[in-house]
């Protein structure tokens, strides 16, 4: 990091980590009236291709993103940063569906990048009044939300293939309700591909296993013991970029 902090590159590279990873890490928020968030961001190179972000919506909503460009370093971050500004804009400008935002974001991407450049991408909308959160993915890692009431995890899949591929995509939409204690886990694939000694994946079984476990923690304490199960299991420590958002309905 420091060896190019002096040069254009590095400043760039300034600019562009304060963009995709906000001053919200390890951090604990109430961002919303009995609503918890929590979010760890580990970029292996001091810029990430990684992005996450909290987006304050009108009346009781927030909008929630989590994605991962192909790659890593200064050209991954370039690339999520573009999709960043484009994603934010889209949103103040008006009321649009999580689906339709990514198939608006598909087309930017496809437009603006080379033939194998590619986005993942999860965009949901927590709504804490009505205490649901509407959501579709691109290509993303799974949303996991735990259930308070069973302490089972669900997998939430909702969603169309990577942003950047094909020019004209749909992506249904999925609403679900959160009952008191419920939480949602985003997560980048740094967490469910740290491998072992054996090149054994911690994979999203895993990951579930620890969000069951450790469900009725408060969304710091579930962060925290994901990021530990995920670090113990990977012995050889992280070898991709990692970012974890912990939303809980208190």
């Amino acid at each position: 990091m420091a060896a190019f902090m002096d040069s254009g590159v590095g400043r760039r590279a300034g600019i562009i980590s304060g963009m995709l990873a906000p001053d919200r890490q390890d951090s604990l928020y109430h961002a919303l009236a009995g609503t918890e968030v929590a979010v760890r961001y580990l970029p292996m190179e001091g810029v990430s291709g990684d992005y996450y972000d909290l987006l304050p919506l009108h009346e009781e909503k927030m909008g929630l993103v989590i994605g991962d460009a192909c790659g890593k370093g200064i050209e991954a971050a370039f690339m999520m940063a573009s999709l960043c500004t484009s994603l934010r804009s889209q949103v103040q400008a008006g009321t649009v569906t999580s689906g339709e935002l990514l198939a608006r974001l598909n087309q930017s991407v496809y437009r603006g990048t080379e033939t194998y450049q590619f986005i993942t991408l999860s965009y949901g909308v927590w709504d804490a009044d009505t205490h649901t959160f509407t959501y579709s993915s691109a290509g993303h890692p799974p949303v996991l939300h735990y259930q308070a009431e069973t302490g089972c995890v669900r997998e939430l899949d909702a969603g169309g293939i990577v942003l950047g591929v094909y020019e004209d995509i749909v992506y249904p939409t999925e609403s679900i309700s959160l009952e008191t204690g419920d939480a949602l886990v985003l997560y980048t694939d740094g967490i469910t591909e740290a491998s072992d000694d054996a090149y054994e994946l911690f994979g999203v079984e895993r990951l579930s296993e620890t969000v069951a476990e450790y469900g009725e923690e408060s969304s710091e304490g579930l962060a925290t013991a994901i990021m530990d199960a995920a670090s113990e299991f990977a012995h050889q420590g992280w070898q991709d970029d990692v970012t974890l958002m912990v939303v809980k309905r208190a």
